[in-house]
C-alpha cells in the first residue's frame, strides 16, 4: 500500500478494458474536487465529468426523446404540441445537470464517488454486475460503506484506476467476496495466486 500521506510509491499499472481512452474530465474547477472524510489521507487523484460529457448526455438524451415521441404519434405530429416540447427542453436540461455530480477522487486507501465513501484496503465485497451497456464495479467495506460505478468511468483516469485497483487487488487477496465477472474482467484470477 502506498504511504496514506504522499501515495507513495505509486501502485504498479491496473489492466484496463481494451478500449480505454484516457479522459481525466474537468481538471481545472478544483473546488468540486471530491475530500475525503477528517482523518484520511489527502486526495491523490480526481476525475469530474467534462462539460462535453455533459453536452453529449443532454443532447443523446433530447435525441431520445425526439425519437419515442415520434414513434409514439407514429410521425412528426408531435412538433406542434407546446407541452411535449417543455418536456423534451426540461429533460435536456437536466440531463445536462445532472452529470455535473459525476464526481470521483481516491488516496492511497480509498475512493470516493459521487460522496460515497470506501476504505479500498478494506473491502468485503468486489462484484462486476451489467448495467445498462457499460459494466459496474460495485465496492462495498466492511463497515459497510458502498459504492458502485461505471468500470469504463473509473478507468478513465488511469492514475485514479491504479490507486483503486490495488486496493481491490489486496482485498480480494485477503479473502473479500467477488463473482465471476469481477475475477474476469479484472483479471482478478492471475493476480492473487
Amino acid at each position: 500500500m502506498p504511504d496514506k500521506h504522499t501515495g507513495e510509491p505509486r501502485p504498479p499499472r491496473a489492466p484496463l478494458e481494451s478500449d480505454w481512452k484516457p479522459d481525466y474530465g474537468d481538471r481545472k474547477n478544483l473546488s468540486r474536487v471530491l475530500q475525503p472524510p477528517p482523518g484520511e489521507g489527502p486526495v491523490l487523484e480526481w476525475r469530474n465529468a467534462s462539460h462535453g460529457e455533459r453536452i453529449f448526455y443532454a443532447a443523446f438524451m433530447a435525441l431520445a426523446g425526439a425519437g419515442i415521441y415520434t414513434w409514439k404519434s407514429s410521425g412528426f405530429s408531435w412538433v406542434g404540441q407546446w407541452y411535449l416540447w417543455l418536456i423534451l427542453i426540461a429533460i435536456t436540461v437536466l440531463s445536462y445537470l445532472l452529470p455535473k455530480n459525476d464526481r470521483m477522487s481516491a488516496g492511497a486507501d480509498w475512493f470516493n464517488h459521487k460522496g460515497a465513501f470506501v476504505k479500498t484496503y478494506e473491502l468485503a465485497s468486489v462484484k462486476i454486475t451489467r448495467a445498462f451497456v457499460h459494466a459496474s464495479l460495485d465496492l462495498v467495506d466492511r463497515e459497510g460503506s458502498k459504492t458502485s460505478t461505471n468500470l469504463p468511468d473509473i478507468q478513465q483516469n488511469r492514475e485514479l484506476w491504479d490507486l483503486v485497483y490495488n486496493g481491490i487487488l489486496h482485498s480480494v487477496h485477503n479473502g473479500a467476496e467477488t463473482n465471476s465477472q469481477a475475477l474476469e474482467q479484472l483479471r482478478l484470477r492471475s493476480r492473487i495466486r
